[in-house]
């Protein structure tokens, strides 16, 4: 093993099976229950090797309990396991990485909590150094990738349940679980379904858009949404409590690929 990091977790993992072989040659099996020894299990709470030394989970600690660090190749992976992750949690997992990561809450809708919401970094920064995962089509992610031996300070935005009146960060899906048209099949169905949808809830559409005429529409009146029941709806937003922006069009065919409900 040249590279110094492989050597470094082969040495880890020879030192954790010493050492749960030395704590089981004192094991008192009237104190302990069964005496059966598990030679390596320290060793594999440390750390997993898989793929022939391809991808290495860093070790578990109680600060990184709701989330994932991975090491696969020149890349760490960072994934949230849960959405009660703390910006804490996320900043010292990132710091025993070698990471300078800074996490700030922000406000969102309920299928957008515990999601990174926005990312933005020092020096070298972009796209082809750091790449989210688990967009799926929707406005967060759960989990990112990035060179290890980025030296730059990366600063994330974490969802958090917005209060009541707060502006949201960013905009949930609004067929996505956990937000009003929950899994409700309304993305390239016709603007009629989801007026019947939004009857008994608290929505009210704020703005409409026709891709088809480039028609924007604020507040439209029930004789507007009327004579556009037979678009297609490609975009439901929900962008607070009770604000829905929609977007459609007239041809189906030439819509945009459709975002299914996040979670359904």
């Amino acid at each position: 093993m040249s590279d110094p990091f492989l050597a470094e977790l082969r040495d880890e993992v020879a030192a954790a099976a010493r050492r749960v072989d030395a704590d089981a040659e004192h094991h008192d099996p009237a104190q302990h229950g069964h005496g059966t020894r598990w030679p390596l299990a320290g060793a594999a709470a440390l750390l997993v090797v898989a793929a022939l030394g391809a991808t290495f989970v860093l070790r578990p600690t109680p600060a990184s309990a709701n989330l994932q660090v991975i090491r696969q190749g020149d890349e760490l992976v960072i994934r949230l396991i849960d959405v009660a992750t703390r910006p804490q949690e996320i900043e010292m997992a990132a710091t025993e990485a070698g990471l300078d990561v800074q996490v700030v809450e922000v406000p969102v809708g309920p299928s957008n909590v515990g999601r990174f919401v926005g990312d933005q970094g020092t020096g070298p920064f972009g796209p082809d150094v750091f790449r989210p995962e688990g967009l799926d089509g929707q406005p967060s992610f759960d989990g990112f990738r990035i060179p290890v031996d980025y030296d730059g300070q990366l600063m994330l935005r974490l969802g958090r349940p917005a209060r009541a009146g707060e502006t949201w960060a960013v905009g949930s899906i609004a067929t996505s679980a956990q937000e009003p048209l929950a899994c409700a099949p309304l993305l390239g169905a016709p603007l009629s379904d989801t007026l019947r949808a939004l009857t008994g809830t608290d929505l009210r559409i704020v703005s409409i858009v026709d891709t088809s005429t480039a028609q924007s529409l604020s507040d439209p009146s029930d004789d507007d949404l009327r004579s556009l029941q037979d678009q297609i709806v490609t975009q439901l937003t929900r962008a607070s409590e009770d604000e829905l922006f929609i977007t459609v069009l007239d041809d189906q065919d030439s819509a945009p690929p459709i975002v299914g409900p996040e979670g359904c």
